[in-house]
């Protein structure tokens, strides 16, 4: 029996070809927007590729600024080990960066690194596919230096060479063996590519590291009772600290998933609302696919009362029905995973060197093709129900009797309702789309106070012997410095921790000696060690005082700089110079300088106040260069640069060459492509939204014709028609509009919450989308308003 219903339904789809190509399409559209997202939240979502991964956990700090985890310290991790959490079966630490790759007769390579602990491998029960894993021996200080490689990087770099395990290679200057060859895929914690062991104790060079501790639970231990226990350590720990006579911190101890580490749970929040927000496409295609069928079963309503007059059963007749709307369901499937694939390449080609934890896999697979194959049921399901049922209640005898042209179903309200719907729904997303955009726009348009598309930066690594020789690290910047800024065309070069625009952290400070009963009391603003040069660089002058001098180096009586907002902020109206500030608990520093507002924070933060003190005085790992040019050859190439630098240090290599203008705006690619993805997805909801209103309006006024000529032969005009059209479908916008606002504000409000460069509260955000949707729904509604407007009452009534 299947066959034949099966065969005449598509028989009947044949003579409507072109509205069902737009069901198509339009389902198309929402299957694939909506799989788009999906796949996104799906890959950024993956568990670890290790055995057991939910029980891989964390030991995270939290702080009072921001509810996103942080690095523990080497303190907090030698305590949690000597305390053996009965929550865990185990603890281990890694620290990773990236390192410095040299061999002899090639250019020194910047690749990322690890230090870890040699008991990590067995935590992630993991073995390499050549030579072996490193002993608790290996990390002790004093035994010989050894490195284990990633398998992909053993391939690109070592061609693959066999013989390479025993042989020696440079990592940040230290000469290592090579004792293994990692699997492939495998690049813990984030993505290394090279891991050397280290203990972290206490007393060692790098005791002051942040560290990523993590372990395992034990069989049936929850997170609840392991971050109990954690805490309960680390308290202990911070109560000794405060006793010693050190600050207090601001921070708490807590257990989680290990991949929250990378991807916090606020974002996890804000990627499922966006995939809520871009089901609504697929929620406006559904409804208007229900709204055809419902104009299509009105014309064909006494065909139906035929066949169960003849005896076909009510169920034969639902299933055919159903049928017809699961062909053009999974017909548009095909469609949508087209969609679906060239936007999930998309975001992957914009976020590759953001979201490079090596468990997110970002691709349209067989979880993919899972939800597509789902919600491509559930739409067809749900599209072709609601006129099923309503036609199955229809009574035949009824449609027998009407005629070939009447109807007995009551198609008007629900297909209002239906449009209504698709309005609020439509309403709320172009909000979405609009606030995303807006914010992404918003960010691009911000007027630096420098010119940033003429500035070069890039990355060097101060690890090794340079991490703890400050001679040999003075030396090296002065040194370099030279070299930058004889290169012809520059006009100043400088370094610095963390690059204008990029954000410099958030660090307490006490001004003459105040103090703080409570740490949270204690201000805070952001800290930059910066080089002389640095202001030059960004062509920025001093305002009072003097500026960072060479001769601020470990040696010399410790000063800083502050700029004008932190002046503003903290000391309004007075003269800072002379007066001392303790940063973070370190000696005590003298300002000496008053220096311009350059960004020092994030480019989406209001704040920008900071200290600014001398890298010769502080300890630190990471220095990004800055080089400004002059005239029309602006940025300065990077091999010019690499090449003053290897002029003065062949194992140092650079890294993330761009301009600044580039490289401030590097980690805001997501919302570049969030915003695009969902500005397709509004205008795809704007276009739908349009036909679906469009469309039941146009049907309705067909059907109507005999209505409208008795209206115009009683003395009705065609101006009366027209406007009885638009009012009916104004309101229907109207209801609609209504219902989508504090839906549209809801859903903004929630997303503004873990997004945080939205603005819910923007007028324009909501004004224009709205403004927008009601302009197209009524152009959409004007067609065939004026289609009503000019039915001839003679030809209507003899029709």
């Amino acid at each position: 029996m299947l066959g034949p219903d099966l065969r005449l339904v598509i028989r009947g789809m044949r003579r409507d070809v072109a509205s069902l190509a737009l069901a198509v399409v339009s389902l198309g559209m929402g299957i694939g927007f909506t799989t788009t997202i999906y796949s996104i939240v799906h890959g950024a979502t993956r568990e670890l590729p290790f055995d057991d991964p939910a029980s891989i956990v964390a030991l995270a700090k939290i702080g009072s600024f921001s509810s996103d985890p942080m690095p523990a310290s080497t303190r907090e991790y030698q305590a949690w080990l000597a305390a053996a959490p009965r929550s865990l079966a185990g603890i281990a630490a890694v620290r990773s960066g990236a390192v410095n790759l040299a061999m002899p007769g090639a250019h020194p390579e910047r690749v990322n690194g690890a230090a870890i602990t040699p008991s990590a491998f067995g935590l992630l029960r993991v073995m390499p596919v050549m030579g072996r894993l490193p002993s608790a021996s290996d990390a002790l200080p004093g035994a010989e230096p050894v490195a284990l490689v990633g398998r992909e990087l053993w391939q690109r770099r070592f061609g693959g060479d066999r013989a390479l395990v025993g042989q020696r290679i440079r990592v940040d200057g230290t000469s290592r063996t090579v004792i293994g060859v990692m699997p492939e895929g495998f690049r813990f914690p984030i993505n290394s590519e090279v891991w050397t062991p280290s203990a972290f104790m206490a007393n060692a060079p790098d005791s002051n590291a942040s560290l990523l501790v993590f372990g395992r639970l034990q069989r049936d231990a929850q997170l609840g009772a392991a971050s109990a226990e954690v805490r309960t350590i680390s308290e202990r720990v911070e109560a000794e600290r405060v006793a010693a006579g050190a600050a207090a911190s601001r921070t708490t101890s807590r257990v989680i998933p290990f991949t929250e580490m990378e991807l916090p749970s606020s974002v996890t929040v804000a990627l499922w609302l966006m995939l809520i927000a871009s089901a609504a496409v697929l929620l406006i295609a559904s409804a208007n696919v229900a709204n055809l069928l419902i104009a299509r079963f009105s014309t064909r309503e006494r065909d139906v009362a035929v066949r169960v007059a003849i005896g076909a059963s009510h169920g034969r007749i639902l299933a055919s029905l159903l049928a017809e709307s699961l062909i053009l369901a999974f017909t548009g499937a095909a469609i949508g995973l087209g969609v679906a694939f060239i936007g999930v390449r998309y975001f992957d080609a914009m976020t590759a060197s953001l979201l490079e934890a090596f468990w997110m896999d970002f691709r349209v697979d067989g979880a993919a093709l899972a939800f597509a194959t789902g919600i491509t049921t559930m739409a067809g399901i749900t599209a072709g129900m609601i006129p099923a049922l309503r036609a199955s209640r229809s009574d035949p005898a009824d449609a027998m009797r009407a005629g070939s042209t009447a109807s007995t179903l009551q198609l008007g309200k629900l297909a209002r309702r239906l449009v209504t719907g698709e309005i609020a729904i439509a309403t709320a997303l172009l909000v979405i789309a609009t606030l995303l955009v807006q914010s992404a726009v918003s960010l691009r348009a911000l007027e630096l106070p420098f010119d940033a598309r003429h500035i070069t930066t890039a990355e060097l690594s101060l690890t090794g012997g340079l991490a703890t020789d400050t001679a040999r690290r003075e030396t090296l910047l002065r040194s370099l410095s030279a070299k930058l800024t004889a290169i012809p065309g520059v006009r100043g070069a400088g370094f610095v921790s963390s690059l204008p625009g990029r954000g410099s952290g958030r660090s307490t400070f006490a001004i003459d000696g105040a103090t703080y009963e409570r740490p949270q009391d204690a201000p805070y603003t952001g800290y930059v060690q910066v080089t002389p040069g640095y202001l030059e660089a960004l062509d920025g002058r001093l305002l009072r005082g003097r500026d960072i001098a060479w001769s601020d180096n470990a040696a010399a009586p410790r000063v800083a700089l502050v700029n004008q907002a932190w002046v503003d902020r903290y000391m309004p109206g007075k003269d800072p110079l002379g007066h001392q500030l303790v940063v973070n608990g370190q000696a005590p520093k003298t300002i000496v300088g008053v220096v311009p507002d350059l960004h020092p924070h994030d480019v989406n933060e209001d704040r920008g106040d900071a200290i600014y003190a001398p890298m010769l005085q502080s300890r630190y790992v990471l220095a990004r260069l800055l080089v400004r040019g002059g005239g029309d050859a602006g940025l300065v190439s990077g091999e010019r640069l690499r090449d003053a630098v290897e002029s003065v240090d062949g194992d140092l290599p650079i890294s993330e060459v761009s301009s600044l203008h580039e490289a401030i705006f590097a980690d805001k690619k997501i919302l570049d492509a969030f915003g695009t993805l969902f500005f397709a997805f509004g205008v795809g909801a704007l276009l739908l939204t349009a036909a679906g209103v469009y469309g039941i309006v146009a049907f309705s006024v067909t059907r109507r014709r005999k209505e409208f000529g008795v209206r115009m032969a009683l003395g009705a005009r065609s101006a009366d028609i027209g406007s009885l059209v638009l009012r009916q479908g104004g309101r229907q916008i109207a209801i609609g509009l209504g219902i989508g606002l504090p839906l549209a504000v809801g859903l903004s409000v929630a997303m503004a919450s873990v997004i945080d460069v939205m603005r819910p509260a923007s007028v324009t955000a909501y004004a224009v989308p709205i403004g927008m949707l009601a302009v197209t729904a009524v152009i959409a509604l004007a067609v065939p308003a004026r289609r009503a407007a000019r039915v001839q009452p003679l030809q209507a009534l003899r029709d």
